[in-house]
Order: C-alpha cells, then structure tokens, then sequence
C-alpha cells in the first residue's frame, strides 16, 4: 500500500474531565487511609496477562525498600485478579497495596498519585497513559507500542525497558524525592495531550481525512452527488 494512502490520527481524551483536581485526590487519600504527604504511584490497566502488574508488584517491592511509606494503586478488574491479590498477601507491603477493581472516578483517583506508570509487555496507544498526563501526572511506563508517541522521555515522564523492574523503582523512587521534577514533568505532559491528544485533536484528524476522500471522489467541477437510479420504489 502507497504511504500517501495511510494516516494514523491518535486516540484522543476529553481534556476537560481529565483535569488536576487536587481536592478530589486528596478526599481519595483519606478515604483510602493514605497520608496526605505519603508518595502514591499508581496503575489503571485491566487484569490481564499483557499488562503484567506482576512487575508493576516487583518494582514496587523494590521502591518499598527506599520508600517505606509509599502506596501502591491498582485499579481495575480481569481474569488476573486473584493471581494478583495472592501475590500482593505475599509481599511485605501488602497493608500499603490497594487494589480497588473497576472505578468511574478515574480523574479523582489520579489526581491521588504522585507518578502513574504502565508497566505492560505488549501494547497499542493506551489511552490511560493520556489520561495520567492530562491530569498532570508524571509516567513511567515500558517501551512497548506507540507508548513512545505519547510519553516523551525525560520531558512527560521516563520509558525503560520491558520487564526492568529495577528502572521503574528508581524512576518511581526519582519522582517521590524531587517535587518540583515531577511538577515540570507533569505540566508538560498536559500541555502535550492538549496539543496532540484531546478530543477536539482525534475530531480534527477525523474531519480532516473525510474530507481528503471526499475531494478525491468529487474533485471540483464534478458532480457532487451520487447519480440516481431510474429503479421505480414503492413505499408501503
């Protein structure tokens, strides 16, 4: 297939839902029994193999050691639920892991974290990943997809390997310690989604390729309108 037949237009966000609302996280945080000043990361994902929240579970087991009074958030619900509520038992953290199922106050429990981080091994454009940028959350995530389109190294947040437990714990551990970095980090990521990832941009791309076919079907000084047939229709 010819290049200039392909256009790729992004996933895109309502920018306007997904927003900082820091008294919303912070009644999260009590409801939770998480302090305040406590460094949160977080993961919306659904249970599944793919998304491997066992080494999201393993980096965290390594950022605990540095950062005992860190919180750990899952949320969502798949087939991998129990594997991982076993797991999490297993650990020496469990009281600071909270696995809280399918929500529909996802930008409230955003706007919890400190870092949000996706730690799949295979991946498309996950919209999640703009939803933590949108609210102004740092990410963390693994190389894997187009994930690279949307979190700009070292500018939205950090990209590590598949599978590197280690440089998610230090990213993580990184983004507790320096406020201000993770602040930076966090503007820009929005200020990326609204130039790139809102709604109002997948709109755009969408009105901007039926457009494209349309000139090309019905050129100027053709016929805008399909001709008619001289089939007889009855209606009953």
């Amino acid at each position: 297939m010819s290049q200039e037949k392909v256009r790729g237009i992004r996933n895109g966000i309502d920018a306007c839902r997904f927003r900082s609302l820091p008294d919303s996280g912070i009644a999260i945080r009590n409801r939770l029994g998480i302090p305040r000043n406590a460094p949160v990361c977080g993961i919306v994902a659904a249970l599944r193999p793919e998304k491997n929240h066992l080494l999201f579970l393993r980096a965290a087991s390594l950022a605990s050691k540095q950062a005992p009074d860190a919180d750990f958030v899952l949320i969502g619900d798949g087939p991998e639920r129990q594997k991982l509520e076993q797991s999490v038992v297993d650990t020496k953290f469990a009281g600071r892991v909270h696995m809280l199922g399918s929500r529909n106050d996802i930008p409230q429990l955003l706007s919890a974290m400190d870092v949000f981080s996706l730690t799949s091994h295979n991946e498309a454009n996950p919209v999640s990943i703009l939803e933590a940028m949108a609210c102004e959350v740092p990410v963390v995530a693994t190389r894997v997809g187009s994930v690279a389109e949307s979190v700009a190294h070292e500018s939205t947040g950090f990209l590590v390997d598949p599978g590197d437990a280690d440089s998610l714990a230090k990213h993580w551990l990184q983004l507790f310690a320096n406020k201000e970095l993770a602040m930076r980090l966090g503007t820009t990521a929005r200020e990326k989604v609204i130039a790139q990832g809102s709604l109002d941009k997948m709109v755009e791309g969408y009105t901007e390729l039926i457009s494209e076919i349309y000139d090309h079907k019905c050129p100027p000084g053709s016929l805008a309108a399909p001709a008619v047939s001289n089939a007889h229709v009855t209606t009953k």
